[in-house]
């Protein structure tokens, strides 16, 4: 659609008040990669008191990252009768995690109502709750409902944290085949946990195939704990030199530890902080504190690290560093 033939016919839906035809302009701008124009069209949409306009409006700008305007519209399309909007509305609220109570109210009523993924998101509440045997009943509803990648992926986890190692292993198996490639990680640490080591090492390598974030560097944990170090080591430079940023912090985190490898595991902290890795300024921030306790720049990186959201680095600063943190541990996490 050329721009003359949107404005004629986004006026005379404006004329008209079709709001359904205005929708619809807004929807082919959004997959057309305009979601700034998208968003402006879904609220001229919702200037007519359209429901599943402000709804489509909440999507636009949970797009676009104004989860504050997202939950707004997301609101008002529930107040104004869209009820299929209360999953996604609970969904922007849960990332805010501003009102937790109101997102568990919303999914149980969604869940009760039958809407689709409640079940599955009110499963995964479930489980953060700690609530796991509700958590596994509702997963396996979703699986009834929607058997796809994603859900079966969830449901795995659920069995997992139930103890259900197998059922966890053959719901992993079966995201794995749906295409949900991060299930390869998962089946990996039930058959660890289950004691079925060899199967364990044939799905980490799958994981590590698939470019599974953190497959190589939870491999080589995997081999620490099977008393393989130096192979953890060469796992570890092998992702490393495939640009792996996770992998860069955990040899950065093996290298500072012994003098003779100090300052390549700093160049490898710096290389994951060049890729956006905020965790690798406070470890790099505290490998240098451990090495030298009066060096003021271990400060003013743990600062600017809890400063920009890092709460590890928040646990590292000490009274003295003008902000109220955790006892130091001696080592920062990646």
């Amino acid at each position: 659609m050329t721009d003359d033939q949107l404005e004629r016919d986004l006026q005379a839906a404006m004329r008209t008040g079709d709001v359904d035809e205005l929708n619809t302009l807004a929807t082919a701008l959004g997959d057309a990669g305009q979601p700034e124009r998208a968003a402006a069209i879904f609220r001229v949409a919702a200037s007519f008191g359209d429901d599943v306009a402000f709804s489509n409006l909440g999507t636009a700008l949970t797009h676009l990252g104004d989860l504050e305007g997202a939950t707004a519209a997301y609101g008002s399309a529930v107040d104004l009768g869209f009820s299929e909007a209360r999953v996604d509305l609970a969904m922007v609220l849960a990332e805010d995690g501003s009102d937790l109570d109101r997102v568990d109210e919303l999914l149980t009523a969604a869940a009760a109502d039958g809407e689709p993924d409640a079940a599955h998101q009110l499963g995964l509440l479930r489980l953060r709750q700690d609530e796991v045997a509700e958590a596994v009943e509702l997963l396996e509803r979703a699986h009834a409902e929607e058997a796809s990648g994603t859900v079966a992926d969830s449901l795995a986890r659920g069995y997992r944290a139930a103890g259900r190692l197998d059922d966890a292993v053959r719901l992993w198996e079966e995201a794995g085949a749906a295409g949900y490639h991060e299930a390869h990680l998962g089946r990996a640490f039930a058959l660890e946990e289950a004691g079925r080591d060899a199967e364990a090492e044939r799905a980490f390598l799958e994981a590590i195939d698939a470019d599974v974030e953190v497959a190589s560097a939870s491999w080589a944990s995997a081999l620490d704990r099977l008393g393989r170090p130096e192979e953890a080591i060469a796992v570890l430079r092998r992702a490393v030199e495939r640009g792996e940023d996770s992998a860069m912090i955990d040899l950065g985190n093996r290298l500072t530890e012994s003098p003779d490898t100090f300052d390549e595991g700093l160049l490898l902290y710096r290389r994951a902080i060049a890729l956006g890795r905020l965790h690798a300024v406070t470890n790099l921030a505290v490998s240098i504190r451990g090495r030298d306790r009066g060096d003021t720049r271990a400060t003013a990186l743990l600062r600017q690290a809890n400063a920009e959201g890092d709460d590890l680095a928040g646990r590292h600063l000490l009274p003295e560093d003008g902000a109220v943190g955790d006892d130091p541990e001696d080592e920062a996490g990646a």
